[in-house]
């Protein structure tokens, strides 16, 4: 879901996963090696039986794969950021939460509680909103978005071939261009293109079935196709062909 209209420069997307995970084919998520952050919220079993439990979690860009347990999740929602915004809405630094979920309420320790009291009754269909509502409430209070990060935010943007470019293109030096991505982004540029690159590769396969990979490595930027099954197997620790495959 689009965000509202004054989030825009913040978050990319809104999100609400609904279905079961208690079947064992839908049980375990394999979390992709992903450049943004997320405002998560997760609505799950109990597993004392004394009834449901939910948590709101801020979960920073990852570098490589995950697999996670999705038995006891009722739904889970979520808002994905656009770099620059981990140090705009939470001030700190990306760097702190790469790799990491971090509870919502060890950062923004009001804002997170009130979130978590409206969402505590609430369904699936409106935990978006809610999540839209508590970046809002933490904007207001924020820093300012730094000019840069909007030329990062293309969800498929091609960066040059070198960093040296990049930082080129940025005005800056490359020593200062890497403290300012994992500043703001959490991670080195290198690796935040290889990841944009991936999820680009990735995408076209699942949108075009009959694309072929050889023609989608050319499209995404690859040397060569096996240079896109190189990079997917260290960075999501499986082809992407296998990858596919697991989607349905």
């Amino acid at each position: 879901m689009a965000p509202p209209p004054e989030l825009d420069d913040l978050v990319e997307f809104l999100w609400v996963d609904a279905r079961p995970h208690s079947a064992s084919r839908s049980a375990n998520w394999r979390i992709v090696p992903d450049d943004a952050s997320h405002v998560i919220y997760a609505r799950f079993r109990d597993r004392t039986g004394r009834g449901d439990g939910h948590r709101l979690h801020i979960v920073g860009a990852r570098r490589t794969y995950e697999d996670i347990d999705c038995s006891q999740r009722l739904f889970t929602a979520g808002a994905r950021l656009k770099p620059g915004a981990v140090p705009a809405l939470f001030r700190v630094s990306a760097r702190e939460l790469t790799d990491h979920s971090t509870p919502a309420e060890s950062l923004v320790g009001p804002a997170a509680r009130a979130a978590l009291a409206s969402l505590e009754d609430d369904s699936s269909t409106n935990a978006a909103k809610q999540i839209a509502v508590f970046v809002d409430a933490l904007r207001r209070q924020g820093r300012r978005l730094d000019d840069r990060a909007g030329w990062f935010s293309g969800t498929n943007r091609r960066l040059p071939n070198t960093i040296r470019d990049v930082a080129t293109l940025a005005g800056v030096t490359e020593r200062a261009l890497h403290a300012w991505a994992m500043t703001h982004i959490g991670m080195g540029v290198k690796r935040f293109a290889s990841i944009r690159r991936l999820h680009s590769a990735l995408s076209t396969r699942l949108t075009d079935r009959s694309a072929t990979w050889s023609r989608i490595a050319a499209l995404s930027g690859y040397a060569d196709q096996p240079h896109l099954v190189r990079e997917c197997r260290a960075l999501l620790g499986e082809s992407p062909g296998d990858f596919v495959a697991r989607s349905g």
